[in-house]
Protein backbone atom coordinates (compact mmCIF):
# COMPACT_ATOMS: atom_id res chain seq x y z
CA UNK A 1 0.00 0.00 0.00
CA UNK A 2 1.42 3.31 -1.10
CA UNK A 3 0.67 6.73 0.46
CA UNK A 4 2.88 9.25 -1.08
CA UNK A 5 2.18 13.12 0.40
CA UNK A 6 -0.65 12.09 2.18
CA UNK A 7 -3.13 9.91 -0.35
CA UNK A 8 -3.82 6.30 0.58
CA UNK A 9 -3.21 3.70 -2.33
CA UNK A 10 -4.02 0.43 -3.03
CA UNK A 11 -1.26 -1.89 -4.45
CA UNK A 12 -3.15 -1.45 -8.04
CA UNK A 13 -2.49 1.85 -7.63
CA UNK A 14 -6.02 3.41 -7.06
CA UNK A 15 -6.87 5.59 -4.69
CA UNK A 16 -9.06 4.08 -2.30
CA UNK A 17 -9.26 7.24 0.61
CA UNK A 18 -7.49 10.80 0.14
CA UNK A 19 -5.45 13.02 3.30
CA UNK A 20 -4.73 15.84 1.35
CA UNK A 21 -2.73 18.51 2.96
CA UNK A 22 -2.69 22.28 2.00
CA UNK A 23 -0.42 24.90 2.90
CA UNK A 24 -2.23 28.21 2.33
CA UNK A 25 -0.58 31.39 2.49
CA UNK A 26 -2.25 33.65 4.62
CA UNK A 27 -3.42 36.88 3.53
CA UNK A 28 -4.08 40.09 5.39
CA UNK A 29 -6.55 43.25 3.99
CA UNK A 30 -4.15 46.79 4.63
CA UNK A 31 -5.92 49.71 5.09
CA UNK A 32 -5.20 52.25 3.37
CA UNK A 33 -2.86 54.93 4.92
CA UNK A 34 -1.51 58.73 4.06
CA UNK A 35 1.86 58.95 2.37
CA UNK A 36 3.52 59.63 5.41
CA UNK A 37 3.24 56.31 6.28
CA UNK A 38 3.80 54.47 2.99
CA UNK A 39 7.33 52.88 4.79
CA UNK A 40 5.35 52.12 7.96
CA UNK A 41 2.86 50.13 6.00
CA UNK A 42 5.24 48.58 3.92
CA UNK A 43 7.17 46.97 7.02
CA UNK A 44 3.48 46.29 8.65
CA UNK A 45 3.09 44.10 5.44
CA UNK A 46 5.99 42.39 5.26
CA UNK A 47 5.42 41.54 9.12
CA UNK A 48 2.05 40.29 7.72
CA UNK A 49 2.73 38.21 4.95
CA UNK A 50 6.43 36.66 5.77
CA UNK A 51 5.22 35.24 8.99
CA UNK A 52 8.11 33.00 10.56
CA UNK A 53 7.25 29.74 12.13
CA UNK A 54 9.50 28.44 15.03
CA UNK A 55 9.11 25.36 16.71
CA UNK A 56 10.86 24.54 19.57
CA UNK A 57 12.05 20.31 20.66
CA UNK A 58 12.72 19.23 23.99
CA UNK A 59 12.90 22.40 25.85
CA UNK A 60 11.98 23.04 29.49
CA UNK A 61 8.97 23.44 31.22
CA UNK A 62 10.33 26.95 32.35
CA UNK A 63 11.97 27.63 29.02
CA UNK A 64 8.33 27.17 27.10
CA UNK A 65 6.80 29.31 29.22
CA UNK A 66 9.18 32.08 28.79
CA UNK A 67 8.76 31.66 24.88
CA UNK A 68 5.20 31.64 25.03
CA UNK A 69 4.99 34.79 27.57
CA UNK A 70 6.94 36.55 25.53
CA UNK A 71 5.29 35.44 21.91
CA UNK A 72 2.29 36.67 23.40
CA UNK A 73 3.67 40.14 23.96
CA UNK A 74 4.92 39.87 20.93
CA UNK A 75 1.43 39.41 19.15
CA UNK A 76 -0.50 42.31 21.41
CA UNK A 77 1.94 44.61 20.50
CA UNK A 78 1.35 43.28 16.90
CA UNK A 79 -2.62 43.60 17.49
CA UNK A 80 -2.14 47.18 18.67
CA UNK A 81 -0.13 48.56 16.09
CA UNK A 82 -2.94 47.12 13.76
CA UNK A 83 -5.51 49.21 15.27
CA UNK A 84 -3.87 52.14 14.95
CA UNK A 85 -1.89 52.06 11.85
CA UNK A 86 0.81 54.84 11.69
CA UNK A 87 1.27 55.09 15.67
CA UNK A 88 5.17 55.21 15.78
CA UNK A 89 4.88 54.81 20.01
CA UNK A 90 2.89 51.45 19.26
CA UNK A 91 5.31 50.57 16.23
CA UNK A 92 8.39 50.70 18.14
CA UNK A 93 6.86 49.00 21.24
CA UNK A 94 6.19 46.43 18.44
CA UNK A 95 9.45 46.06 17.35
CA UNK A 96 10.85 46.35 21.49
CA UNK A 97 8.85 43.08 21.54
CA UNK A 98 9.94 41.39 18.69
CA UNK A 99 13.58 41.69 19.40
CA UNK A 100 12.91 40.05 22.87
CA UNK A 101 10.93 37.34 21.36
CA UNK A 102 13.78 36.86 19.15
CA UNK A 103 16.51 36.88 21.55
CA UNK A 104 14.41 34.43 23.73
CA UNK A 105 13.58 32.16 21.18
CA UNK A 106 18.07 32.16 20.57
CA UNK A 107 18.27 31.63 23.70
CA UNK A 108 15.53 29.00 24.51
CA UNK A 109 17.12 27.29 21.37
CA UNK A 110 20.83 27.88 22.69
CA UNK A 111 20.45 26.24 26.15
CA UNK A 112 18.32 23.05 24.59
CA UNK A 113 21.52 22.29 22.50
CA UNK A 114 23.65 22.66 25.53
CA UNK A 115 21.58 20.31 27.49
CA UNK A 116 21.47 18.12 24.71
CA UNK A 117 25.19 18.26 24.53
CA UNK A 118 25.52 16.94 27.91
CA UNK A 119 23.69 13.92 27.84
CA UNK A 120 25.70 12.84 24.61
CA UNK A 121 27.58 9.13 25.94
CA UNK A 122 29.58 6.77 24.41
CA UNK A 123 26.44 4.85 23.93
CA UNK A 124 24.58 7.88 22.27
CA UNK A 125 23.34 6.54 18.79
CA UNK A 126 24.55 8.69 15.87
CA UNK A 127 21.00 8.36 14.67
CA UNK A 128 19.76 10.45 18.26
CA UNK A 129 22.60 13.13 17.32
CA UNK A 130 22.43 13.55 13.27
CA UNK A 131 17.95 14.03 14.55
CA UNK A 132 19.06 16.70 16.61
CA UNK A 133 21.20 18.55 14.15
CA UNK A 134 18.72 18.15 11.35
CA UNK A 135 15.77 19.35 13.69
CA UNK A 136 18.30 23.08 14.25
CA UNK A 137 17.58 24.01 10.52
CA UNK A 138 14.04 24.52 11.42
CA UNK A 139 10.38 23.01 10.51
CA UNK A 140 10.40 20.57 7.45
CA UNK A 141 7.78 21.58 4.83
CA UNK A 142 7.10 19.32 1.78
CA UNK A 143 6.69 21.64 -1.19
CA UNK A 144 3.96 20.53 -4.19
CA UNK A 145 5.46 17.94 -6.17
CA UNK A 146 4.89 18.21 -10.46
CA UNK A 147 6.60 15.39 -12.08
CA UNK A 148 7.37 15.13 -16.50
CA UNK A 149 6.43 11.62 -18.00
CA UNK A 150 6.49 11.55 -21.31
CA UNK A 151 7.03 14.88 -21.58
CA UNK A 152 3.78 16.18 -20.18
CA UNK A 153 3.38 17.89 -16.71
CA UNK A 154 1.45 16.32 -13.62
CA UNK A 155 0.58 18.71 -10.82
CA UNK A 156 -2.67 17.08 -9.68
CA UNK A 157 -1.68 15.62 -6.08
CA UNK A 158 -3.55 12.40 -7.14
CA UNK A 159 -1.91 11.55 -10.83
CA UNK A 160 1.40 12.60 -8.74
CA UNK A 161 0.49 9.79 -6.09
CA UNK A 162 0.11 7.30 -8.81
CA UNK A 163 3.14 7.52 -10.96
CA UNK A 164 4.89 7.48 -7.85
CA UNK A 165 3.09 4.48 -6.44
CA UNK A 166 2.98 2.81 -9.65
CA UNK A 167 7.33 3.86 -9.71
CA UNK A 168 8.12 2.66 -6.24
CA UNK A 169 5.79 -1.00 -6.92
CA UNK A 170 7.58 -1.78 -9.96
CA UNK A 171 11.06 -0.91 -8.48
CA UNK A 172 10.24 -3.31 -5.82
CA UNK A 173 8.53 -6.36 -6.92
CA UNK A 174 11.72 -8.36 -7.53
CA UNK A 175 12.23 -8.36 -11.09
CA UNK A 176 14.97 -8.28 -13.30
CA UNK A 177 16.03 -7.81 -16.76
CA UNK A 178 18.35 -11.12 -16.62
CA UNK A 179 16.43 -13.96 -18.41
CA UNK A 180 18.60 -16.41 -16.45
CA UNK A 181 17.94 -15.42 -13.32
CA UNK A 182 14.65 -15.06 -13.99
CA UNK A 183 14.24 -18.02 -15.41
CA UNK A 184 15.78 -19.67 -12.19
CA UNK A 185 13.70 -18.01 -9.80
CA UNK A 186 10.49 -19.44 -11.72
CA UNK A 187 11.69 -22.96 -11.12
CA UNK A 188 12.67 -22.22 -7.34
CA UNK A 189 10.02 -20.51 -6.21
CA UNK A 190 7.56 -23.60 -7.14
CA UNK A 191 8.98 -25.31 -4.08
CA UNK A 192 7.08 -23.24 -1.01
CA UNK A 193 9.23 -22.31 2.11
CA UNK A 194 8.19 -25.03 5.02
CA UNK A 195 9.52 -24.19 8.35
CA UNK A 196 8.75 -27.33 10.44
CA UNK A 197 7.50 -26.35 13.67
CA UNK A 198 9.49 -27.14 16.29
CA UNK A 199 8.08 -25.81 19.67
CA UNK A 200 11.05 -27.22 21.47
CA UNK A 201 13.64 -24.21 19.97
CA UNK A 202 14.10 -21.64 22.36
CA UNK A 203 13.09 -19.06 19.57
CA UNK A 204 9.83 -20.92 19.02
CA UNK A 205 9.09 -20.07 22.47
CA UNK A 206 6.30 -17.88 23.63
CA UNK A 207 7.09 -13.98 24.06
CA UNK A 208 8.78 -12.97 27.47
CA UNK A 209 7.25 -9.62 29.25
CA UNK A 210 11.50 -8.49 29.13
CA UNK A 211 11.15 -8.70 25.65
CA UNK A 212 8.60 -6.32 25.10
CA UNK A 213 10.07 -4.17 27.57
CA UNK A 214 13.21 -3.47 26.22
CA UNK A 215 11.80 -2.94 22.46
CA UNK A 216 9.26 -0.52 24.15
CA UNK A 217 12.27 1.32 25.73
CA UNK A 218 14.14 1.53 22.10
CA UNK A 219 11.21 2.61 20.39
CA UNK A 220 11.62 6.60 20.17
CA UNK A 221 10.31 7.62 16.47
CA UNK A 222 7.21 9.60 16.74
CA UNK A 223 6.05 8.56 13.01
CA UNK A 224 2.86 6.59 13.79
CA UNK A 225 2.36 4.24 10.81
CA UNK A 226 -1.90 4.06 9.35
CA UNK A 227 -3.40 3.23 12.60
CA UNK A 228 -1.63 6.60 14.04
CA UNK A 229 -0.72 5.17 17.17
CA UNK A 230 2.62 6.69 18.24
CA UNK A 231 5.09 4.96 20.35
CA UNK A 232 4.09 8.26 22.94
CA UNK A 233 0.62 6.02 23.51
CA UNK A 234 2.44 2.99 24.07
CA UNK A 235 4.95 3.82 26.32
CA UNK A 236 2.19 4.50 28.47
CA UNK A 237 0.80 1.38 28.64
CA UNK A 238 0.17 -0.03 32.50
CA UNK A 239 1.56 -3.43 33.59
CA UNK A 240 -2.25 -4.88 33.11
CA UNK A 241 -1.93 -3.76 29.36
CA UNK A 242 1.59 -4.92 28.68
CA UNK A 243 0.92 -8.19 29.70
CA UNK A 244 -2.33 -8.27 27.19
CA UNK A 245 -0.20 -6.34 24.48
CA UNK A 246 1.67 -9.70 25.36
CA UNK A 247 -0.60 -12.20 24.90
CA UNK A 248 -2.18 -10.64 21.65
CA UNK A 249 1.92 -11.14 20.18
CA UNK A 250 2.28 -13.92 21.20
CA UNK A 251 -1.04 -14.85 19.12
CA UNK A 252 -0.23 -13.36 16.13
CA UNK A 253 3.02 -14.69 17.06
CA UNK A 254 1.60 -18.11 16.33
CA UNK A 255 -1.47 -17.44 13.85
CA UNK A 256 0.51 -14.56 11.90
CA UNK A 257 0.26 -10.91 10.95
CA UNK A 258 -2.51 -9.39 10.53
CA UNK A 259 -3.53 -8.12 6.80
CA UNK A 260 -3.63 -4.58 8.41
CA UNK A 261 0.23 -4.30 8.95
CA UNK A 262 1.18 -5.17 5.89
CA UNK A 263 -0.12 -1.78 5.06
CA UNK A 264 2.45 1.57 5.56
CA UNK A 265 1.98 5.22 4.77
CA UNK A 266 4.87 6.04 1.93
CA UNK A 267 6.33 9.45 2.11
CA UNK A 268 8.77 10.32 -0.95
CA UNK A 269 11.67 12.34 -0.13
CA UNK A 270 13.33 13.85 -2.88
CA UNK A 271 17.27 13.08 -3.67
CA UNK A 272 19.90 15.69 -2.53
CA UNK A 273 20.78 17.09 -6.32
CA UNK A 274 18.14 15.49 -7.96
CA UNK A 275 15.78 16.95 -10.04
CA UNK A 276 12.38 16.97 -8.89
CA UNK A 277 10.07 17.05 -11.89
CA UNK A 278 11.84 13.22 -12.09
CA UNK A 279 9.80 10.12 -10.76
CA UNK A 280 12.99 8.31 -10.24
CA UNK A 281 14.49 10.81 -8.03
CA UNK A 282 12.48 10.08 -5.21
CA UNK A 283 12.81 7.67 -2.41
CA UNK A 284 10.44 6.45 -0.70
CA UNK A 285 10.44 6.07 3.30
CA UNK A 286 7.97 3.67 4.54
CA UNK A 287 5.90 4.18 8.10
CA UNK A 288 4.12 1.32 9.56
CA UNK A 289 2.24 0.28 12.51
CA UNK A 290 3.89 1.22 15.92
CA UNK A 291 2.45 -2.31 17.17
CA UNK A 292 3.99 -3.81 14.46
CA UNK A 293 7.36 -2.21 14.52
CA UNK A 294 7.32 -3.45 18.10
CA UNK A 295 7.02 -7.18 17.10
CA UNK A 296 9.39 -6.78 14.81
CA UNK A 297 12.06 -5.79 17.29
CA UNK A 298 11.49 -8.79 19.32
CA UNK A 299 11.54 -11.48 16.66
CA UNK A 300 14.30 -9.51 15.39
CA UNK A 301 16.92 -9.79 18.16
CA UNK A 302 15.80 -13.85 18.48
CA UNK A 303 16.65 -14.12 14.48
CA UNK A 304 19.89 -12.20 15.09
CA UNK A 305 21.12 -14.74 17.96
CA UNK A 306 19.96 -17.36 16.34
CA UNK A 307 22.19 -16.58 13.44
CA UNK A 308 25.00 -15.42 15.66
CA UNK A 309 24.98 -18.48 17.78
CA UNK A 310 25.03 -20.81 14.05
CA UNK A 311 28.03 -18.41 12.95
CA UNK A 312 25.84 -17.63 10.03
CA UNK A 313 27.50 -14.17 9.30
CA UNK A 314 30.73 -13.81 7.56
CA UNK A 315 33.30 -12.21 10.51
CA UNK A 316 33.86 -9.22 8.61
CA UNK A 317 30.64 -8.57 7.75
CA UNK A 318 29.03 -5.54 10.11
CA UNK A 319 26.25 -4.30 8.71
CA UNK A 320 22.70 -5.40 10.29
CA UNK A 321 24.74 -7.10 13.32
CA UNK A 322 24.25 -6.23 16.73
CA UNK A 323 27.43 -4.61 18.46
CA UNK A 324 28.67 -3.53 15.10
CA UNK A 325 29.24 -0.33 12.79
CA UNK A 326 30.81 0.87 9.57
CA UNK A 327 33.93 1.45 11.62
CA UNK A 328 34.97 -1.99 12.28
CA UNK A 329 35.04 -2.21 8.79
CA UNK A 330 37.05 0.91 8.15
CA UNK A 331 39.53 0.12 11.07
CA UNK A 332 40.00 -3.71 9.18
CA UNK A 333 40.90 -1.39 5.73
CA UNK A 334 43.24 0.77 7.84
CA UNK A 335 44.92 -2.01 9.20
CA UNK A 336 45.63 -3.54 5.84
CA UNK A 337 46.95 -1.02 4.11
CA UNK A 338 49.45 -0.19 6.58
CA UNK A 339 50.48 -4.09 7.06
CA UNK A 340 50.43 -3.82 3.13
CA UNK A 341 53.10 -0.55 3.62
CA UNK A 342 55.38 -2.25 6.09
CA UNK A 343 55.30 -5.39 3.68
CA UNK A 344 56.03 -3.92 0.78
CA UNK A 345 53.16 -5.64 -1.04
CA UNK A 346 50.08 -3.95 -2.38
CA UNK A 347 46.44 -3.70 -1.03
CA UNK A 348 43.57 -4.01 -3.58
CA UNK A 349 40.03 -2.46 -2.42
CA UNK A 350 36.77 -2.75 -4.56
CA UNK A 351 33.77 -0.49 -3.25
CA UNK A 352 30.63 -1.45 -4.71
CA UNK A 353 27.79 0.83 -4.72
CA UNK A 354 24.44 -1.14 -5.75
CA UNK A 355 21.73 0.63 -7.01
CA UNK A 356 18.07 0.08 -5.25
CA UNK A 357 19.76 -3.25 -3.76
CA UNK A 358 17.09 -3.06 -0.57
CA UNK A 359 14.36 -3.13 -3.47
CA UNK A 360 15.75 -5.50 -5.67
CA UNK A 361 16.48 -8.29 -2.59
CA UNK A 362 14.79 -11.84 -3.93
CA UNK A 363 13.63 -12.80 -0.75
CA UNK A 364 13.03 -16.23 -1.60
CA UNK A 365 16.35 -16.76 -2.49
CA UNK A 366 17.76 -14.82 0.82
CA UNK A 367 15.09 -17.06 3.14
Amino acid sequence: MFVPIGYFFQPTGKVSKIHCLFHLPSSHLLKPVAPSQVLLSWQHRRIFHNPKVITLQNQTAGGTKIVHMQNAKKNKALTQYRNHLGDIERWIAFKKARAIFRKTILHAQRTAWQNFLQTITSKTSSAEVWRKVRALRGPFSTPNITLKLNGNAIAEPEKVADSLAYYFSKKSDGTSSDPLFMAHRSVCELNPIVFPPDQTEWYNQPLQLYELERALSTSKSKSPGPDNIPFAFLHHLSSNQQLSLLSFYNYVYVTGFPHQWREAVVIPILKAGKPSSDVSSYRPISLTNCLCKLLEKMLNWRLQAYLERRSFYDPCQSGFRSRHSTLDGLARLETSIKDSLLLNKFCVAIFLDISKAFDSVWHYGLV
